[in-house]
């Protein structure tokens, strides 16, 4: 019995470490696994629909105008309802793009 009993604290002390090391990997990456949203919540079903037709819908929703660079191109199929903000967080994660925000201006481009 002692024998399982320390397989099993070992397992779970290699999944504390895999967990912290993949937490601490998030942190120094700068990203924000606690982010709240705060834009107005929405449905949206998109089905291979272009990034570029997607953005009016952004503009008019938010107070932001958002540009896309020419060499971005990504075709993107979802189906939820949430915070715009958390949909256009999830857009740009599907399609590795960033955000380089200058006043109200959003330009989306590769990363």
């Amino acid at each position: 019995m002692c024998g399982v009993r320390n397989i099993m604290r070992k397992f779970f002390q290699f999944v504390l470490v895999v967990f912290l090391f993949i937490n601490f990997n998030n942190f120094a990456n700068g990203q924000n696994l606690m982010k709240e949203y705060s834009g107005e919540k929405i449905q949206v079903d998109f089905y291979k629909m272009d990034l570029v037709n997607i953005l009016p819908i952004l503009d008019a929703l938010s107070d932001k105008r958002y540009i896309m660079d020419n060499n971005v191109g990504c075709k993107v199929t979802m189906k939820l309802e949430a915070p715009w903000d958390y949909i256009l967080d999830m857009i740009l994660e599907k399609c590795s793009l960033k955000v380089t925000t200058s006043g109200n201006l959003v330009l989306i481009s590769n990363q």
